[in-house]
């Protein structure tokens, strides 16, 4: 992966050929437009489409394989203007899901005191186009040909991180760009700072936002929500597993030891796209030339889909995050914080679930329901993300623990 993104990048150090289609469907509350944009990728796979792999070469690295069509949906809100510039955005969607799922945090992004101009891409290896490759590995007898998933999630994690900067180029470009002439005339006078460059990313997309975070040449600060490693042990633990649970277990005779040999032997094959490769690379042990980055991970207690133990995991393995207090609960081995923190920190909240099962196995039988997508019902949690994208500190945004006490009523 640092191989395929060293090499896209000297081949295209400035950003890669875009096309622009403004959506003129009726807008959503706080929009100013709607864009598509298509980005001429370096392709780095035998195809452009699921199912394909790695395109090698003799040496056994990756070789660019033409270019291929990859767009991204953004939001760009009211408010902004070339006096008041808006940060730039990349989003990650949540499991097997798709770009436009950007939308559905546009009360984020047309924060009057600091909108965000806010685009996502498809995780591709692990989006919704991906479906029918991941059910065949699942289904079709050979799990060994569950390696188009990880190999295709190079791509995806690759177009994230040229689609930034692409854009954030073509932001500091000055008024002529495509980018900045299109805000400009079809977007009521908005403006981007490609100066200021950040992640958002929940469940699937806090997973996987780990790794975009560790790669990124130009992304300063990311919000990992309600993330988790690695996937062989999220995936017994989760709720969302069912559905492919019954078909894998069945597969194979149903027998448990079995299957934990080969959760083990696919993650195998998914260190190389997943966070345990590379999460303990976003802070201090950089790739060769990378930046330090710094991440807020937010977890909610008790989650049905992302076991919190996968988020524990992730703290400790970055390294140096701070548990932010008032805490809910202590953490083995992240360091306790009170008070405004200046780099990375985990926040976790509490919505009164029961306590999640000891083995792994999901949380079915909870009374109170999925905590997993409840964090925008605290109202804190937006002024203090927008302050850790603007500033790089962060405090506990509760009067005390985070729990229902804090929630909006």
């Amino acid at each position: 992966m640092v191989h395929i993104r060293d090499d896209a990048f000297a081949t295209y150090p400035d950003g890669v050929p875009y096309t622009i289609e403004v959506i003129t469907d009726t807008p959503m509350e706080g929009m100013a437009c709607r864009l598509e944009i298509t980005f001429d990728m370096p392709l780095y796979m035998t195809g452009g489409e699921t199912g394909e792999l790695l395109n090698l070469g003799d040496d056994g690295l990756p070789e660019q394989n033409g270019t291929y069509p990859y767009s991204a949906s953004m939001f760009v809100p009211l408010g902004t203007s070339e006096a008041q510039p808006a940060p730039l955005v990349v989003v990650g969607h949540g499991q097997l899901g798709s770009r436009t799922q950007v939308f559905g945090n546009r009360e984020l992004w047309a924060n009057p005191d600091q909108p965000l101009i806010a685009f996502g891409l498809d995780h591709k290896g692990f989006a919704s186009d991906d479906i029918p490759t991941v059910v065949d590995a699942i289904l079709g007898g050979d799990l060994s040909a569950f390696r188009a998933v990880p190999e295709r999630m190079h791509q995806g994690h690759l177009n994230f991180l040229m689609a930034m900067r692409t854009l954030s180029r073509e932001a500091e470009g000055g008024p002529t760009t495509l980018f900045n002439q299109t805000l400009t005339d079809d977007c009521g006078g908005a403006a981007a700072d490609g100066t200021r460059r950040h992640y958002f990313g929940g469940s699937q997309g806090g997973i996987l936002g780990a790794v975009i975070m560790s790669l990124s040449l130009d992304i300063e600060r990311g919000l990992l929500a309600v993330p988790g490693q690695s996937y062989n042990l999220l995936l017994n633990r989760s709720v969302n597993f069912d559905v492919y649970a019954g078909p894998l277990y069945g597969g194979y005779g149903w027998n448990g030891l079995d299957m934990q040999m080969n959760l083990a032997l696919i993650q195998g094959l998914w260190d190389r796209a997943e966070p345990t490769g590379y999460s303990k690379y976003i802070r201090t042990d950089r790739f060769p030339n990378t930046p330090s980055h710094e991440v807020l991970i937010q977890v909610s207690r008790a989650d049905h889909q992302v076991t919190n133990l996968g988020a524990h995991i992730m703290a400790r393995a970055i390294g140096e995050v701070v548990n932010l207090a008032p805490l809910i609960r202590p953490v083995w081995g992240i360091e306790e914080k009170s008070g405004l923190h200046t780099g990375s920190a985990m926040l976790e909240i509490d919505f009164g679930n029961d306590e999640p099962p000891l083995t792994n196995i999901p949380h079915w039988a909870d009374t109170f329901g999925d905590p997993h997508g409840r964090a925008t019902e605290l109202e804190g949690l937006g002024p203090a993300l927008l302050q850790f994208y603007e500033t790089g500190t962060v405090e506990n945004p509760c009067t005390g623990p985070c729990d229902q006490d804090d929630l909006v009523p």
